[in-house]
């Protein structure tokens, strides 16, 4: 493991010696700080025990067995005696890791998130009758998507008066396996609406729930029995 972001390991500081007189030294560049004392006036980092990079992330580079790097990192912010050192070599600092879990690649999209959703409604909903009305699906893609599964399906009424009523069922797919590309098909949906429902504006949400939501939404009105 190689630190690298860790404090400097400055070399040890020079002994000055006095010029004599009428002599006058070639200049040189100031000694750097001895580790852990913080420097003096006007080094970089003086009077800090990290060297002046305080608030940069330390981190380690581990270099795998079988090929490829792995870097740790501390975040900023963290306490100084929780980050990782390497000016005091009676405190060694110490790395350690869990079962290593392979990253698997992201699931491919459901061909069911492709699919266009089309609702047909009555101009208002009565409470106490079931509603019927129709759902078209829609492939616009090149593929065909299949309904092999019978996906399930949520339909609900959502009013503003706080009424509200819904079910879930799985679709009814047996007489169609797919839909082609380019293709539509229409399903016959009833939702029952009991008489309790208070009259109110709302809405009539239908999902896939293989789909992501929130849906297809359709404006509604119920009116009394």
């Amino acid at each position: 493991m190689t630190w690298t972001n860790g404090w400097p390991a400055w070399p040890a500081r020079a002994r000055a010696t006095p010029a004599r007189a009428g002599h006058h030294p070639a200049s040189q560049p100031p000694s750097p700080p001895a580790p852990g004392d913080g420097g003096g006036a006007g080094w970089p980092g003086a009077g800090r025990r990290d060297g002046g990079r305080a608030g940069r992330p330390v981190g380690v580079r581990v270099i795998l067995p079988r090929g490829g790097v792995l870097i740790p990192t501390v975040e900023p912010g963290t306490p100084r005696d929780l980050t990782p050192r390497c000016d005091a070599p009676a405190s060694p600092s110490r790395l350690s890791a869990g079962p290593v879990v392979a990253q698997l690649p992201p699931s491919p999209p459901d061909p069911l998130g492709s699919l266009h959703v089309q609702l047909t409604l009555p101009p208002s909903l009565v409470a106490g009758r079931p509603l019927r009305y129709t759902v078209t699906l829609a492939n616009p893609t090149t593929t065909a998507v299949s309904l092999r599964d019978c996906p399930s399906y949520q339909q609900r009424v959502s009013l503003a008066n706080g009424a509200a009523a819904g079910e879930r069922h799985l679709l009814n797919c047996g007489p169609v396996a797919a839909i082609g590309p380019g293709q539509q098909v229409v399903f016959a949906m009833v939702l029952d609406l009991p008489a309790t429902l208070r009259p109110g504006k709302g809405a009539l949400v239908w999902q896939l729930l293989r789909q992501a939501p929130p849906g297809t939404k359709v404006l509604v009105t119920v009116v009394g029995p």
